[in-house]
């Protein structure tokens, strides 16, 4: 499969006509897409594909939030499939900004923080169905381990930095801790540790990172 991401030019979003994704299949001898989606207060958008290249995630942001409820804007996750089952949005529960949305390493589910905060996190299938509600709070991040069923769900840069890890395959909460000042976050490749660092130019004193050996079954 092949995606092309077509943006109208901001005259003509201005004049009523929508930006969109399309995906083609290439090779294909047909020229209309199998799969497409069309959307209106689109300033940016991020384009996450799963493993495999089956279910395309589109995170749409606009810099303007006509509710007024947000001074940074609003945005809206979509889900689009190759078998063009899906088009539409993805079902949250909760009003406000989607802050991350994060495949798993199989590709067979991913995971969505939203809201105004205290933020709401839930697991969906690659269906679109939610599987798992995992609680609310300052959170804004979501990193998978890639080697097995866990994921921290965290709150970074301007939020306190709180996490939780979880084994979402069990459903149970692993245990809590705290990483403050923390810009970014990263799973070791082995899955065994979880590393969290202040770094420049987000901060520019008290600089460094912290490894936290992942203890649990």
């Amino acid at each position: 499969m092949q995606l092309f991401l077509i943006y109208k030019k901001f005259h003509e979003l201005l004049q009523g006509v929508p930006a969109s994704v399309q995906i083609f299949a290439c090779g294909a001898s047909q020229s209309q897409p199998v799969a497409r989606r069309s959307f209106f207060r689109c300033s940016t958008t991020q384009l996450k594909w799963n493993h495999g290249s089956t279910g395309l995630l589109v995170v749409v942001q606009s810099d303007v939030d006509k509710t007024n409820q947000s001074y940074y804007g609003e945005s809206k996750l979509y889900y689009l499939t190759t078998d063009g089952v899906h088009e539409g949005l993805v079902p949250l529960r909760k009003d406000g900004p989607v802050h991350d949305a994060q495949w798993s390493h199989s590709g067979l589910e991913f995971a969505v923080v939203y809201g105004f905060m205290p933020a709401k996190a839930t697991l969906f299938d690659k269906k679109c169905n939610p599987l798992l509600e995992l609680g609310a709070g300052p959170y804004n991040t979501i990193r998978w381990n890639p080697k097995g069923k866990f994921l921290c769900l965290a709150g970074f840069g301007n939020l306190p930095g709180d996490m939780v890890f979880w084994d979402y395959v069990d459903k149970k909460q692993l245990g809590t801790t705290k990483a403050e000042w923390s810009v970014t976050s990263e799973w070791s490749p082995d899955g065994c540790y979880f590393m969290t660092a202040t770094t420049a130019p987000r901060l520019q004193v008290d600089n460094g990172y912290v490894c936290c050996p992942l203890v649990g079954p």
